[in-house]
């Protein structure tokens, strides 16, 4: 498995991406109404939470299934296909049923065709996840990044055909944005199950085995999902303010960019550390640590400086409201980065209690101040409730390595010579060759 290679594609899908998602989040909150804007952010986190709840650790433990165990593709695919498959119908059966409570209770009052329409995309999302894994642990990085590359750029032209074309309300951009999710969400399975001659064949081994290794990381992705959208419920829950929702939807959207490279590296680190010894994964997760440092800590500054000015200018007067919890949360998502890579060094090396007490003691932390800060402070207090409780998990994590490893602090935040090879060698490659001699 070539890791710079694949790291390269990814981050290469997001840059390209990037700008895609930008203007696709400028035409929703300019097209989009106050409320409708903070309705569509409800449904949407929604439908992702329910997806990473309800997936039981599975993609990750087809990687570690195909990486560590050497399963057959085909097997892993197949058991994949069946367990996703069966989950999310059910998924979707209890949440349409529970809706009246879901939507009183969480969602803010979300209307119900909305919430209708967003749930209907979960099976989708949990089978394109559930592919996507197995590409991954297959070494076909590039059919997750042509996944990722189309899911974008056909949810622009959704909400370009609804909100600018048609002039039409969240109601048609969430009819076409399923319409996307399954179109993308098919062509993925179905390149995934030409690679791998999946078998429908029922597979009880191979489909107990990844269950096992999947609960063992479940805790872990559950924790997490929710420690990264509980905020956003929390304020609709506490205010009732689709408004207070739609800022704080906005902040959170502009930290993303921040994210691109610590979401890469976790994405292709896990299926090269799970085929590594303990000791070789933990100086590559140092070495990944050191290269997030080098890219976050000067992007989160530049970030901070351009803020005050660019949140009003890009999505309106009123989103300069923005500003201050954007700021807050810059901090935080410096820490998860690195927070990141060292739970896939845990999750790849099979240990996985120091990522389960870590994530449920910073998610205790995080619904604790929220609970306290919301009603006084409203999104200013949800953002600085996410900052501390990202603080609190990247410390610990990062504290449990050292205490396991013989690795000091400087192996993680000391840049070293060889963490610029990569890039050095990217450019002699690009220099062009000096002419042959007469």
């Amino acid at each position: 498995m070539k890791f710079f290679r694949n790291l390269a594609g990814v981050l290469l899908t997001s840059a390209v991406i990037a700008p895609v998602g930008f203007v696709t989040s400028v035409v929703l909150t300019r097209y989009l109404g106050l409320d409708d804007r903070g309705h569509y952010a409800i449904a949407q986190n929604f439908a992702t939470l329910a997806t990473m709840l309800f997936q039981f650790g599975w993609p990750t433990a087809s990687i570690y299934r195909l990486r560590s165990a050497r399963s057959s593709p085909a097997e892993v695919s197949g058991a994949a296909l069946m367990f996703l498959g069966g989950v999310s119908i059910v998924v979707v059966a209890g949440s349409i049923a529970l809706e009246p409570l879901l939507r009183d209770g969480m969602l803010g009052g979300l209307p119900t065709a909305i919430f209708v329409l967003a749930v209907v995309t979960i099976p989708f999302r949990v089978l394109a996840n559930g592919f996507g894994a197995v590409a991954r642990g297959i070494d076909r990085f590039r059919y997750e990044n042509w996944y990722a590359f189309l899911l974008q750029v056909g949810n622009l032209a959704a909400v370009g055909l609804a909100l600018v074309w048609w002039q039409g309300g969240l109601y048609e951009l969430m009819v076409w944005l399923a319409v996307v999710y399954v179109a993308t969400s098919a062509g993925l399975i179905a390149r995934v199950w030409m690679d791998t001659s999946l078998s429908l064949a029922l597979q009880p081994r191979e489909m107990s085995r990844s269950f096992r290794f999947g609960l063992k990381t479940y805790a872990m992705t559950v924790s997490s999902r929710i420690h990264e959208r509980a905020d956003l419920f929390m304020l609709a829950a506490l205010m009732s303010d689709a408004t207070q929702v739609a800022f704080f939807a906005v902040a959170k959207g502009g930290i993303q960019i921040l994210r691109l490279l610590p979401n890469a590296l976790g994405k292709v680190a896990f299926p090269h550390v799970a085929g590594l010894a303990a000791r070789d994964a933990a100086d590559f997760s140092c070495a990944l640590v050191r290269q997030s440092l080098i890219f976050m800590l000067p992007a989160s500054l530049a970030l901070a400086a351009a803020a005050p000015w660019l949140l009003p200018f890009v999505y309106g007067e009123p989103y300069a409201a923005s500003t201050l919890p954007f700021l807050l949360m810059l901090p935080g998502v410096v820490l998860a980065g690195s927070e990141r890579v060292i739970s896939r060094y845990f999750t790849g090396t099979n240990q996985h209690k120091p990522n389960v007490v870590t994530r449920f003691v910073s998610l205790g932390l995080n619904l604790l101040l929220n609970w306290l800060w919301i009603p006084k402070y409203g999104i200013v207090g949800a953002a600085a409730a996410g900052l501390v409780s990202y603080a609190v998990d990247a410390l610990m994590i990062l504290a449990v390595f050292l205490m396991m490893t013989d690795k000091r602090v400087a192996d993680l935040v000391v840049p070293q010579r060889s963490d610029f090879d990569p890039y050095l060698r990217a450019l002699r490659r690009l220099r062009p060759s000096p002419d042959p001699a007469p």
